[in-house]
């Protein structure tokens, strides 16, 4: 099949770029990432998780932490972890991504808003509604996505 020929040839290139380019630089984490991505289309939220921990620990290694590549990890890692249901654990990445949003972004940057939509949907999740509400009229204040809300 199609996809498993694309994992294949994503873990060809992930040996490859590393020896390369090194861990942690762009070319490395971004097949990384595409890695994450095919698992996480098979539903196979764990082992995406798995290579976006080791993304993580590589932009972590090699980069500033306040990194974007970092953010999206954090992102990924926090949406997977709601697929799992282990939503509390998924608030710990979400409002980490956003901390650093805030440390390196304006308020009108995309991943910015995408914390807030992500933090949004964690606090309906684990009940905290005010919390919710106050992440999505400030997402939606912020990038006027009036529509998605009504």
């Amino acid at each position: 099949n199609n996809t498993q020929k694309a994992l294949d040839c994503y873990m060809l290139s992930e040996s490859i770029n590393k020896r390369v380019y090194g861990e942690g630089h762009q070319e490395h984490t971004q097949v990384l990432f595409s890695i994450a991505s095919i698992h996480k289309s098979l539903m196979n939220y764990d082992e995406a998780l798995r290579f976006l921990q080791i993304t993580e620990k590589a932009i972590k290694r090699a980069r500033d932490e306040k990194d974007a590549e970092l953010i999206e990890a954090l992102l990924e890692q926090g949406l997977l972890h709601i697929f799992l249901g282990e939503k509390f654990t998924a608030l710990i990445f979400l409002q980490d991504a956003h901390k650093i949003c805030k440390q390196i972004f304006d308020e009108t940057h995309f991943l910015y808003a995408k914390s807030i939509a992500r933090l949004g949907m964690v606090y309906m999740e684990v009940e905290e509604y005010s919390k919710a509400l106050s992440s999505l009229f400030l997402y939606q204040e912020k990038y006027k996505m009036m529509d998605m809300f009504e």
